[in-house]
């Protein structure tokens, strides 16, 4: 089995404020309310360049300036969320509507994003209002067909719940569990704003986590069959990831995060303090394994990372 050049990455002790919240934020995991539901987000695809991006926002706002404000109404997929670079002065939300129309038109079942510049508080104030998974009704700048061929709305106001039978119903469906149901996994359930099938699965006699994210043509296919051949080959796999942390992160944790008082940990007790708590695959032969390291790292987990091709690729502190 392939092993790559060894990687690791790292926080500086004095970073424990970050806390678990913090690092699945950073890591773009989601830490379920079931507290053993663990998984990565999907992670942003820019369309576009990324010099090419500014430019883009700059013919999009131009666009918007020449529209008239209108009234649609909406599922909402996902979000609102929102980011800021330090050298941003506004917070740019992030909103998607999975089906909307414009009252007296039919639904329109394409994905809609609705964006707006937002100043410091605004976009809390927005996420008490809309929720994922509910019915909306805002004020917007349309734009049903933009200079990337999809569908744009600029946000103007949030507007009182509506009643529409027929978003309802397209609510309805869009509430509906979509699940599989795999011979050796069980019963995976999709969680659509983040298109991420999540379940449960015994790894060599231990409950854990697992998330299956799905291709660009949202199939999960490519994602099951690694799971399955780290699953058939699960001893294997959880010894070399096993031993690709201890290499890397043993003189971590008995140099500088170790606590005063404590007594160094030989190889053996440190891997017997990895507590495997979720496994995540994705397309092209890539996974994720996330450790509880039982505090070693005060609340910081670690991540380890791979492919099938490659075999264990880097792991950090998180």
């Amino acid at each position: 089995m392939a092993t790559g050049s060894g990687f690791i990455r790292t926080l500086p002790k004095d970073a424990t404020g970050l806390g678990r919240s913090s690092w699945c934020l950073q890591s773009r995991w989601r830490l379920h309310d079931s507290g053993n539901k663990l998984s990565r987000a999907q992670p942003v695809v820019n369309p576009i360049p990324i010099n090419e991006q500014s430019l883009f926002g700059e013919l999009l706002v131009s666009e918007f300036d020449k529209l008239p404000e209108t009234i649609i109404t909406g599922v909402v997929e996902s979000g609102p969320g929102g980011g800021k670079s330090p050298s941003d002065k506004f917070w740019s939300l992030r909103l998607k509507l999975v089906a909307w129309k414009v009252p007296g038109n039919q639904i329109n079942n394409s994905t809609l994003k609705v964006s707006k510049d937002m100043l410091d508080g605004e976009l809390q104030e927005i996420q008490t209002k809309i929720k994922a998974g509910s019915l909306v009704q805002l004020k917007v700048k349309l734009l049903e067909i933009s200079p990337l061929a999809d569908s744009r709305a600029e946000l103007i106001s949030i507007l009182d719940t509506p009643i529409d039978t027929e978003l309802d119903a397209a609510l309805e469906k869009y509430n509906e569990p979509v699940e599989i149901k795999h011979p050796e996994f069980g019963i995976l359930v999709l969680d659509k704003p983040v298109n991420v099938y999540y379940g449960n699965i015994d790894w060599l006699g231990s409950p854990i986590a697992i998330s299956i994210h799905l291709d660009e043509i949202n199939s999960p296919k490519s994602s099951l069959n690694t799971l399955e051949t780290l699953y058939k080959n699960s001893h294997i796999w959880s010894r070399n990831i096993t031993d690709y942390i201890v290499k890397y992160m043993l003189d971590l944790s008995n140099g500088e995060w170790l606590e005063e008082g404590k007594k160094e940990l030989s190889e053996s007790e440190f891997a017997a303090a990895l507590d495997l708590r979720a496994i995540g695959v994705f397309p092209k032969e890539k996974f994720e394994f996330w450790h509880e390291p039982d505090g070693l790292f005060t609340d910081h987990g670690i991540m380890t990372s791979g492919s099938l091709s490659e075999g264990v690729i880097s792991t950090e502190l998180a």
